[in-house]
Protein backbone atom coordinates (compact mmCIF):
# COMPACT_ATOMS: atom_id res chain seq x y z
CA UNK A 1 0.00 0.00 0.00
CA UNK A 2 1.50 3.23 -0.88
CA UNK A 3 0.50 6.44 1.39
CA UNK A 4 -0.69 9.60 -0.30
CA UNK A 5 -1.72 12.97 1.43
CA UNK A 6 -3.81 16.07 -0.24
CA UNK A 7 -1.99 19.25 -0.28
CA UNK A 8 -5.31 21.53 -0.89
CA UNK A 9 -5.16 25.47 -1.45
CA UNK A 10 -2.70 27.07 0.73
CA UNK A 11 -0.51 24.61 2.06
CA UNK A 12 2.64 25.14 -0.15
CA UNK A 13 4.30 21.26 0.95
CA UNK A 14 4.76 19.25 -1.97
CA UNK A 15 2.89 15.81 -2.13
CA UNK A 16 4.62 12.90 -1.19
CA UNK A 17 6.34 10.74 -3.94
CA UNK A 18 6.34 6.88 -4.76
CA UNK A 19 7.96 5.28 -7.38
CA UNK A 20 5.99 2.43 -9.06
CA UNK A 21 7.67 -0.47 -11.06
CA UNK A 22 5.28 -3.11 -13.24
CA UNK A 23 5.79 -5.47 -16.22
CA UNK A 24 3.99 -4.21 -19.30
CA UNK A 25 0.95 -6.43 -20.58
CA UNK A 26 0.75 -7.70 -17.09
CA UNK A 27 -1.94 -6.89 -14.75
CA UNK A 28 -0.89 -4.85 -11.87
CA UNK A 29 -3.20 -3.02 -8.65
CA UNK A 30 -1.84 -0.30 -6.88
CA UNK A 31 -3.63 0.38 -3.94
CA UNK A 32 -3.08 4.20 -1.98
CA UNK A 33 -4.16 5.33 1.12
CA UNK A 34 -5.30 8.56 1.19
CA UNK A 35 -4.44 10.85 3.99
CA UNK A 36 -5.30 15.05 4.39
CA UNK A 37 -9.27 14.97 3.44
CA UNK A 38 -10.28 18.12 5.27
CA UNK A 39 -13.25 17.67 7.62
CA UNK A 40 -16.71 17.14 6.16
CA UNK A 41 -15.04 16.73 2.70
CA UNK A 42 -14.78 13.03 0.86
CA UNK A 43 -12.87 12.13 -2.32
CA UNK A 44 -15.37 12.73 -5.51
CA UNK A 45 -12.49 10.78 -7.86
CA UNK A 46 -8.62 10.21 -8.05
CA UNK A 47 -6.83 10.95 -11.42
CA UNK A 48 -3.19 9.11 -12.64
CA UNK A 49 -1.67 10.73 -15.64
CA UNK A 50 1.80 9.01 -16.68
CA UNK A 51 3.73 10.37 -19.28
CA UNK A 52 7.14 10.69 -20.43
CA UNK A 53 7.85 14.05 -18.71
CA UNK A 54 6.50 16.95 -16.94
CA UNK A 55 6.60 19.27 -19.43
CA UNK A 56 4.86 17.31 -22.19
CA UNK A 57 1.54 17.93 -24.31
CA UNK A 58 -1.57 15.91 -23.32
CA UNK A 59 -0.72 14.19 -26.42
CA UNK A 60 1.86 12.57 -24.62
CA UNK A 61 -0.13 10.99 -22.07
CA UNK A 62 0.79 7.50 -21.36
CA UNK A 63 -2.11 6.16 -19.26
CA UNK A 64 -4.61 8.25 -17.01
CA UNK A 65 -6.89 6.83 -14.72
CA UNK A 66 -10.02 8.13 -13.20
CA UNK A 67 -11.05 6.23 -10.41
CA UNK A 68 -14.54 6.86 -8.41
CA UNK A 69 -16.45 5.00 -6.01
CA UNK A 70 -18.54 3.57 -8.68
CA UNK A 71 -15.90 2.89 -11.28
CA UNK A 72 -15.06 -0.69 -12.26
CA UNK A 73 -12.56 -1.97 -9.42
CA UNK A 74 -11.54 -5.18 -11.90
CA UNK A 75 -10.60 -2.92 -14.84
CA UNK A 76 -10.13 0.52 -13.97
CA UNK A 77 -10.19 0.92 -10.53
CA UNK A 78 -12.34 2.55 -7.68
CA UNK A 79 -12.49 4.73 -4.43
CA UNK A 80 -13.29 2.21 -1.53
CA UNK A 81 -13.03 4.83 1.37
CA UNK A 82 -14.25 8.05 0.02
CA UNK A 83 -12.48 9.21 3.68
CA UNK A 84 -15.09 10.39 5.51
CA UNK A 85 -13.08 10.21 8.87
CA UNK A 86 -10.00 12.50 7.30
CA UNK A 87 -8.40 9.13 5.41
CA UNK A 88 -9.90 7.12 2.54
CA UNK A 89 -8.93 4.38 0.11
CA UNK A 90 -8.39 4.05 -3.41
CA UNK A 91 -7.26 0.79 -5.82
CA UNK A 92 -5.68 1.82 -9.29
CA UNK A 93 -6.16 -1.32 -11.80
CA UNK A 94 -3.86 -1.83 -14.52
CA UNK A 95 -5.30 -4.53 -17.47
CA UNK A 96 -2.61 -5.32 -19.89
CA UNK A 97 -3.70 -2.96 -22.89
CA UNK A 98 -3.08 0.10 -20.19
CA UNK A 99 0.90 -0.87 -20.79
CA UNK A 100 1.09 -2.21 -24.11
CA UNK A 101 2.61 0.84 -25.50
CA UNK A 102 4.83 2.45 -22.65
CA UNK A 103 8.41 3.67 -22.38
CA UNK A 104 10.44 2.12 -19.86
CA UNK A 105 9.96 5.32 -17.79
CA UNK A 106 7.37 7.85 -16.92
CA UNK A 107 6.69 10.25 -14.56
CA UNK A 108 2.91 10.18 -12.93
CA UNK A 109 0.80 12.69 -10.76
CA UNK A 110 -2.20 11.70 -8.59
CA UNK A 111 -4.76 14.61 -8.21
CA UNK A 112 -8.15 14.15 -6.39
CA UNK A 113 -10.83 16.18 -6.93
CA UNK A 114 -13.08 16.77 -3.66
CA UNK A 115 -16.62 16.66 -3.77
CA UNK A 116 -16.93 20.08 -3.42
CA UNK A 117 -15.02 20.19 -6.62
CA UNK A 118 -11.66 21.10 -5.30
CA UNK A 119 -8.84 19.62 -7.15
CA UNK A 120 -5.87 18.85 -4.77
CA UNK A 121 -2.32 16.65 -5.84
CA UNK A 122 -1.57 13.89 -3.69
CA UNK A 123 1.47 11.90 -5.14
CA UNK A 124 3.93 12.05 -7.35
CA UNK A 125 7.10 9.91 -8.56
CA UNK A 126 8.07 8.34 -11.28
CA UNK A 127 6.73 5.02 -13.16
CA UNK A 128 9.03 2.44 -14.63
CA UNK A 129 8.60 -0.80 -16.74
CA UNK A 130 9.62 -3.12 -18.57
CA UNK A 131 8.65 -5.68 -21.73
CA UNK A 132 9.23 -8.93 -20.39
CA UNK A 133 11.06 -11.12 -22.06
CA UNK A 134 9.93 -14.37 -23.34
CA UNK A 135 11.56 -17.48 -22.11
CA UNK A 136 13.45 -19.29 -25.18
CA UNK A 137 10.62 -22.67 -25.64
CA UNK A 138 13.46 -24.91 -27.08
CA UNK A 139 13.17 -27.54 -29.57
CA UNK A 140 9.67 -29.64 -27.97
CA UNK A 141 10.79 -32.96 -26.91
CA UNK A 142 10.04 -35.91 -28.67
CA UNK A 143 7.77 -38.83 -26.34
CA UNK A 144 9.15 -41.28 -28.54
CA UNK A 145 12.82 -40.55 -28.47
CA UNK A 146 15.12 -40.88 -25.14
CA UNK A 147 14.79 -37.89 -23.24
CA UNK A 148 18.04 -36.68 -22.97
CA UNK A 149 20.15 -34.59 -25.83
CA UNK A 150 17.67 -35.60 -28.50
CA UNK A 151 19.39 -33.60 -30.96
CA UNK A 152 22.50 -35.31 -31.13
CA UNK A 153 20.57 -38.80 -31.50
CA UNK A 154 21.44 -40.21 -34.84
CA UNK A 155 19.92 -43.42 -34.93
CA UNK A 156 16.67 -44.40 -32.74
CA UNK A 157 15.83 -48.12 -33.87
CA UNK A 158 12.13 -48.53 -33.05
CA UNK A 159 10.68 -51.75 -33.63
CA UNK A 160 6.84 -49.91 -32.33
CA UNK A 161 7.15 -47.64 -34.91
CA UNK A 162 4.95 -47.09 -37.58
CA UNK A 163 3.28 -50.28 -39.45
CA UNK A 164 4.14 -53.58 -38.65
CA UNK A 165 5.38 -53.94 -41.96
CA UNK A 166 7.88 -51.09 -41.85
CA UNK A 167 8.87 -51.84 -38.22
CA UNK A 168 12.87 -52.25 -38.85
CA UNK A 169 13.03 -48.33 -40.16
CA UNK A 170 14.37 -46.40 -37.73
CA UNK A 171 12.73 -43.40 -36.13
CA UNK A 172 15.64 -41.70 -36.50
CA UNK A 173 18.61 -42.50 -38.49
CA UNK A 174 19.06 -45.14 -41.37
CA UNK A 175 16.61 -47.91 -42.28
CA UNK A 176 17.43 -51.27 -41.46
CA UNK A 177 16.62 -54.35 -43.84
CA UNK A 178 15.73 -57.31 -42.26
CA UNK A 179 18.45 -59.93 -43.18
CA UNK A 180 20.85 -60.01 -46.33
CA UNK A 181 17.98 -58.70 -48.82
CA UNK A 182 15.14 -56.91 -48.09
CA UNK A 183 12.44 -59.81 -49.28
CA UNK A 184 11.80 -63.43 -46.82
CA UNK A 185 14.33 -65.37 -46.61
CA UNK A 186 15.86 -67.04 -44.23
CA UNK A 187 18.20 -64.44 -42.91
CA UNK A 188 14.85 -62.41 -41.66
CA UNK A 189 14.29 -61.99 -37.64
CA UNK A 190 10.52 -61.92 -37.03
CA UNK A 191 8.83 -59.19 -35.61
CA UNK A 192 7.18 -60.30 -32.20
CA UNK A 193 4.68 -57.65 -31.19
CA UNK A 194 2.49 -60.07 -29.13
CA UNK A 195 3.69 -58.73 -25.31
CA UNK A 196 5.76 -55.44 -24.52
CA UNK A 197 8.50 -54.62 -25.47
CA UNK A 198 8.05 -54.97 -29.36
CA UNK A 199 11.20 -56.39 -30.49
CA UNK A 200 12.89 -58.77 -33.51
CA UNK A 201 13.39 -62.49 -32.23
CA UNK A 202 16.25 -64.38 -34.10
CA UNK A 203 17.56 -67.36 -35.40
CA UNK A 204 20.36 -69.07 -35.61
CA UNK A 205 21.58 -66.92 -38.78
CA UNK A 206 19.31 -63.91 -38.78
CA UNK A 207 20.38 -60.42 -38.68
CA UNK A 208 19.51 -56.88 -39.23
CA UNK A 209 21.69 -54.40 -41.03
CA UNK A 210 21.64 -50.99 -42.35
CA UNK A 211 24.85 -51.22 -44.43
CA UNK A 212 28.35 -48.69 -43.54
CA UNK A 213 26.44 -45.86 -41.66
CA UNK A 214 27.40 -43.77 -38.92
CA UNK A 215 30.70 -43.42 -39.41
CA UNK A 216 30.83 -39.80 -38.14
CA UNK A 217 29.06 -41.37 -34.53
CA UNK A 218 31.89 -43.66 -34.19
CA UNK A 219 34.70 -41.10 -35.22
CA UNK A 220 33.64 -38.26 -33.56
CA UNK A 221 36.29 -36.73 -30.85
CA UNK A 222 33.77 -35.85 -28.69
CA UNK A 223 32.96 -39.69 -28.35
CA UNK A 224 29.13 -41.51 -28.49
CA UNK A 225 26.69 -43.33 -26.42
CA UNK A 226 24.92 -46.60 -27.25
CA UNK A 227 21.46 -47.58 -25.56
CA UNK A 228 19.67 -50.67 -26.09
CA UNK A 229 17.15 -53.56 -25.15
CA UNK A 230 17.85 -57.11 -25.22
CA UNK A 231 16.65 -60.51 -24.09
CA UNK A 232 18.72 -63.46 -23.34
CA UNK A 233 17.48 -67.00 -23.03
CA UNK A 234 19.53 -69.62 -21.29
CA UNK A 235 21.87 -70.52 -24.27
CA UNK A 236 22.92 -67.51 -24.44
CA UNK A 237 24.30 -67.23 -20.94
CA UNK A 238 26.13 -70.74 -21.06
CA UNK A 239 27.05 -70.74 -24.60
CA UNK A 240 29.39 -69.17 -26.39
CA UNK A 241 29.24 -65.21 -27.96
CA UNK A 242 26.31 -63.72 -28.86
CA UNK A 243 26.07 -60.14 -31.06
CA UNK A 244 23.54 -57.45 -30.03
CA UNK A 245 24.87 -54.53 -32.22
CA UNK A 246 28.18 -54.03 -33.97
CA UNK A 247 29.51 -52.91 -37.08
CA UNK A 248 32.46 -55.28 -37.86
CA UNK A 249 33.48 -57.81 -40.48
CA UNK A 250 36.56 -60.07 -41.63
CA UNK A 251 40.10 -58.41 -42.13
CA UNK A 252 40.54 -54.38 -41.33
CA UNK A 253 36.59 -53.62 -41.86
CA UNK A 254 36.11 -53.75 -38.31
CA UNK A 255 34.49 -50.62 -36.04
CA UNK A 256 33.35 -52.00 -32.91
CA UNK A 257 31.62 -54.79 -31.59
CA UNK A 258 28.93 -55.19 -28.48
CA UNK A 259 28.37 -58.90 -27.27
CA UNK A 260 27.36 -61.06 -24.61
CA UNK A 261 29.76 -63.79 -23.57
CA UNK A 262 29.04 -66.67 -21.44
CA UNK A 263 25.95 -64.59 -19.58
CA UNK A 264 28.74 -61.64 -19.59
CA UNK A 265 29.13 -58.32 -21.75
CA UNK A 266 32.46 -57.81 -23.97
CA UNK A 267 33.00 -54.72 -25.89
CA UNK A 268 35.83 -54.07 -28.42
CA UNK A 269 36.77 -50.94 -30.18
CA UNK A 270 38.70 -50.98 -33.00
CA UNK A 271 41.46 -47.90 -34.58
CA UNK A 272 42.55 -49.69 -37.89
CA UNK A 273 45.65 -50.91 -36.37
CA UNK A 274 45.27 -51.14 -32.65
CA UNK A 275 41.65 -53.82 -31.16
CA UNK A 276 40.94 -52.91 -27.12
CA UNK A 277 38.96 -55.50 -25.50
CA UNK A 278 36.87 -54.29 -22.65
CA UNK A 279 35.13 -57.53 -20.49
CA UNK A 280 32.39 -56.55 -17.95
CA UNK A 281 31.72 -58.66 -14.45
CA UNK A 282 28.27 -58.36 -14.32
CA UNK A 283 26.54 -62.05 -15.01
CA UNK A 284 23.13 -61.46 -16.78
CA UNK A 285 20.25 -63.74 -16.41
CA UNK A 286 17.78 -64.65 -19.04
CA UNK A 287 15.31 -62.12 -19.22
CA UNK A 288 14.63 -58.79 -20.55
CA UNK A 289 17.81 -56.55 -20.20
CA UNK A 290 18.94 -52.62 -20.75
CA UNK A 291 22.11 -51.33 -21.78
CA UNK A 292 23.67 -47.98 -21.70
CA UNK A 293 27.32 -47.73 -22.94
CA UNK A 294 29.23 -44.77 -23.07
CA UNK A 295 32.47 -43.76 -24.97
CA UNK A 296 35.01 -40.63 -24.21
CA UNK A 297 37.71 -40.49 -25.79
CA UNK A 298 39.12 -37.56 -24.01
CA UNK A 299 39.46 -39.54 -21.00
CA UNK A 300 42.99 -41.64 -20.20
CA UNK A 301 42.00 -45.23 -22.08
CA UNK A 302 41.06 -46.52 -18.61
CA UNK A 303 38.11 -44.94 -18.31
CA UNK A 304 36.83 -43.90 -21.55
CA UNK A 305 33.99 -46.54 -21.63
CA UNK A 306 31.66 -47.10 -18.84
CA UNK A 307 28.67 -49.48 -18.95
CA UNK A 308 25.44 -49.94 -17.18
CA UNK A 309 23.46 -52.82 -16.94
CA UNK A 310 19.74 -52.71 -16.19
CA UNK A 311 21.15 -49.46 -14.37
CA UNK A 312 23.97 -51.08 -12.50
CA UNK A 313 27.39 -49.85 -13.69
CA UNK A 314 29.51 -52.50 -14.41
CA UNK A 315 33.54 -52.96 -13.59
CA UNK A 316 35.54 -53.76 -16.80
CA UNK A 317 38.70 -55.21 -17.41
CA UNK A 318 40.51 -53.96 -20.59
CA UNK A 319 43.29 -56.19 -22.85
CA UNK A 320 45.02 -53.76 -25.26
CA UNK A 321 47.66 -50.67 -24.74
CA UNK A 322 46.85 -48.04 -27.05
CA UNK A 323 43.99 -47.13 -29.45
CA UNK A 324 43.54 -44.34 -31.55
CA UNK A 325 40.62 -43.12 -33.14
CA UNK A 326 38.02 -45.17 -33.76
CA UNK A 327 38.04 -46.72 -37.24
CA UNK A 328 35.93 -45.73 -40.09
CA UNK A 329 35.27 -48.75 -41.93
CA UNK A 330 33.16 -49.84 -44.70
CA UNK A 331 31.75 -52.95 -42.32
CA UNK A 332 27.95 -53.11 -41.86
CA UNK A 333 26.39 -51.58 -39.32
CA UNK A 334 23.99 -54.85 -37.70
CA UNK A 335 21.81 -55.21 -35.06
CA UNK A 336 21.58 -58.88 -34.11
CA UNK A 337 24.02 -61.44 -35.36
CA UNK A 338 27.22 -60.74 -37.21
CA UNK A 339 28.02 -61.83 -40.74
CA UNK A 340 31.23 -62.45 -42.64
CA UNK A 341 33.47 -62.02 -39.46
CA UNK A 342 36.67 -63.82 -39.04
CA UNK A 343 34.68 -66.70 -37.06
CA UNK A 344 32.06 -66.94 -39.51
CA UNK A 345 28.46 -65.80 -39.10
CA UNK A 346 27.83 -65.06 -34.82
CA UNK A 347 24.37 -65.46 -33.95
CA UNK A 348 22.10 -62.96 -32.10
CA UNK A 349 20.93 -62.83 -28.60
CA UNK A 350 17.34 -64.38 -28.31
CA UNK A 351 15.79 -61.00 -28.92
CA UNK A 352 17.22 -57.42 -30.03
CA UNK A 353 14.39 -54.01 -29.65
CA UNK A 354 14.83 -50.46 -29.16
CA UNK A 355 18.78 -48.92 -29.89
CA UNK A 356 19.54 -45.99 -29.95
CA UNK A 357 22.90 -43.85 -30.51
CA UNK A 358 24.08 -40.30 -29.51
CA UNK A 359 27.46 -39.04 -31.27
CA UNK A 360 29.25 -36.42 -29.63
CA UNK A 361 27.52 -37.16 -26.19
CA UNK A 362 29.06 -39.66 -23.70
CA UNK A 363 26.13 -39.92 -21.59
CA UNK A 364 26.98 -38.57 -17.67
CA UNK A 365 25.92 -41.68 -14.90
CA UNK A 366 23.02 -39.50 -14.27
CA UNK A 367 21.57 -39.53 -17.78
CA UNK A 368 22.68 -43.24 -17.99
CA UNK A 369 19.81 -43.82 -15.18
CA UNK A 370 17.45 -41.61 -17.18
CA UNK A 371 17.28 -43.30 -20.77
CA UNK A 372 17.27 -46.82 -19.11
CA UNK A 373 14.55 -46.32 -16.97
CA UNK A 374 12.69 -44.40 -20.00
CA UNK A 375 13.33 -47.61 -21.70
CA UNK A 376 11.91 -49.70 -19.38
CA UNK A 377 8.95 -47.59 -18.59
CA UNK A 378 8.11 -46.18 -21.99
CA UNK A 379 9.34 -49.35 -24.13
CA UNK A 380 8.41 -52.09 -21.60
CA UNK A 381 12.38 -53.15 -21.45
CA UNK A 382 11.61 -54.44 -17.65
Amino acid sequence: MIVASLRIAGDNRLPPSADLAMVRNQDRTVTLRVAGIPTGRTLAKLILTAKPSLDGSDATIAVQKVVTPLTNLATVGQITNAGSTGTGQATFTFVPADSAGWPDALVYQVWAVLDDGEPAPCLTGSLSSIAAIPLAAGPASDANLPPVSQGAIVLAFDPAFGAASQSHTARVGPAFQLGSTTSVDTNDPTLDSSVPPTRYVYGTDDYLTAGDVLDAAWTNAAGFSILAGFELVAGDVSGGFRAIVSKDSSAAARTFYVLIGVGKLQVALFDGTNAVTWDGSIVLGAGLHRLVLTYDPTQPLASRLTVRLDEAADTLSRNGATLGTIANTAADLTIGGRPNTSFGFLPSVRATGNVYVWSGVPLSAADALTVSQWLRDSRGWA
